[in-house]
């Protein structure tokens, strides 16, 4: 399967809440984005996310996601490392932004966030590790989608069950070919930063660095922002990690 991975720092929480929609299919997009606009909803990954309570491939609800992501606390509110710092400066720096550009749009707006988290010096909420599909695939599924969308319009329930049953195995292909490859991005980049990494002995940072289970989101989407066919999944990696060694 031919993808591009792209790695960033993720400052803004409600971005991909404002794309995905409520509970549904692949097929559900399609005849139904016209509509809605909705987006499939997230799913977790990870063995840090099943720590948490979060099974692989459990749909993704807001209030959890917002405790882990935002504030670096777990479904009951037990903290899981320092807070992110920054986030209410980032805030009024993003208001003083907007209000320049009253007219902005949602890309613009989008940018806006990113620059006024790093004017404040806000600490990243997340790494969004992005993987993009080939154009080829894309395409491709899109046109089972409208396959389904026609049928669908036409009330053909028949053949709106064939094209749907398709697009649901290419969702599960995608997702299967994600997790696999998580789960190499997890034995090989699986760690964090423990203790203070501020002061040195003989030259050193005192700070060491362990394996440690991530939890993710993933984001399954069909389109990019300028609305044209890009299937790619937003993988969202917590900012806090469960460390191997002492249970953390």
């Amino acid at each position: 399967m031919a993808v591009v991975a792209t790695l960033s720092k993720g400052y803004d929480l409600d971005y991909i809440w404002r794309q995905a929609g409520s509970e549904k299919s692949a097929a559900d997009y399609y005849m139904q984005a016209s509509e809605s606009g909705g987006e499939p909803p997230g799913r977790w990954w990870g063995p840090g996310a099943e720590a948490l309570g979060f099974e692989r491939g459990h749909v993704v609800e807001r209030e959890p996601y917002d405790l882990l992501f935002g504030e670096r606390k777990a479904p009951d509110g037990t903290p899981l490392g320092r807070p992110p710092g920054g986030g209410r400066k980032a805030a009024d720096i993003y208001a003083q932004l907007l209000a320049a550009e009253p007219h902005a749009t949602a890309e613009r707006r989008h940018e806006l966030r990113i620059e006024a988290a790093q004017q404040a010096r806000q600490s990243p909420l997340y790494f969004d590790l992005t993987v993009s599909l080939s154009k080829s695939i894309s395409i491709f599924d899109a046109s089972l989608g409208e396959n389904a969308r026609q049928a669908h319009a036409r009330g053909d329930q028949q053949a709106e069950q064939y094209w749907a049953g398709l697009l649901a195995e290419v969702d599960q292909m995608i997702y299967q070919a994600v997790w696999a490859g998580f789960d190499y991005f997890q034995r090989q980049a699986g760690y964090t930063r423990t203790g203070s990494h501020a002061s040195r002995v003989d030259g050193r940072e005192t700070g060491q660095w362990h394996q440690a289970d991530l939890a993710v989101a993933h984001w399954l989407q069909h389109t990019s922002r300028d609305g044209d066919m890009q299937l790619h999944v937003h993988s969202q990696i917590a900012h806090t990690a469960k460390t191997v060694m002492d249970g953390k």
